[in-house]
């Protein structure tokens, strides 16, 4: 995600977030931010994400994200079982 916002320069990394509570990653200093361990701390506090997560989890935490009003950029694949990835529309 790094790279991305580097080359948009109106983009900015404002937080992160993890499943691994025992080794969250770290942000740039530029972030002065802890990674957050649910992505449900974001909600108010972000236009959008990259949603990287085992894929069992993308349509769950994805459709989640969007009824807060948070876009949603998801890996693929977007579902891990023909038929979840509707769940998005």
């Amino acid at each position: 995600m790094r790279g991305c916002t580097q080359s948009l320069p109106s983009v900015s990394l404002s937080a992160s977030s993890t499943f691994r509570r025992h080794a969250p990653r770290k942000l740039p200093a530029s972030t002065r931010r802890a990674p957050f361990t649910d992505y449900r701390e974001l909600f108010g506090k972000v236009d959008a994400v990259s949603l990287a997560v085992p894929t069992v989890d993308h349509a769950r935490i994805g459709v989640d994200l969007l009824e807060h009003g948070i876009d949603v950029l998801v890996e693929k694949p977007i579902a891990s079982q023909r038929g979840t990835g509707a769940s998005f529309d």
